[in-house]
């Protein structure tokens, strides 16, 4: 593996429940809220795609918006048990590829390897 893990997913239609999933992700992983200062009377675009949470195992971090998660590593490193638990409960939250219902725009996940010890093979 000679890039670290980077891949985007989304959501389209309902936004999360940021509260729910925090106590749920909390369980098992690092949580940290993300807070962006907000009068109340914003009329920003991109309101509802603002981070609001970070998420991090042991190599893999992710950080959550109303509709995207972006999934990364800061540097290249095979996955562990927790990792890719972390991995499997964000792509049931965020089950698309693509930020539309459009057929264009796909990302694709890169390749990852999995820690020897983990490796159920």
């Amino acid at each position: 593996m000679a890039e670290p893990y980077n891949y985007v997913r989304f959501r389209w239609w309902n936004e999360i429940d940021f509260e729910k999933i925090e106590r749920d992700l909390a369980k098992s992983f690092d949580v940290e809220r993300i807070t962006v200062g907000d009068s109340g009377t914003s009329l920003s675009l991109i309101k509802d795609y603002r981070e609001r949470l970070k998420v991090s195992a042991d190599t893999l971090k992710v950080r959550l918006s109303g509709f995207r998660a972006v999934l990364y590593q800061q540097k290249a490193a095979p996955f562990t048990t927790r990792d890719l638990a972390l991995r499997r409960q964000i792509l049931k939250l965020y089950p698309r590829n693509r930020p539309t219902g459009l057929p264009w725009l796909f990302t694709h996940e890169p390749k990852y390897d999995v820690a020897k010890s983990d490796n159920q093979n």
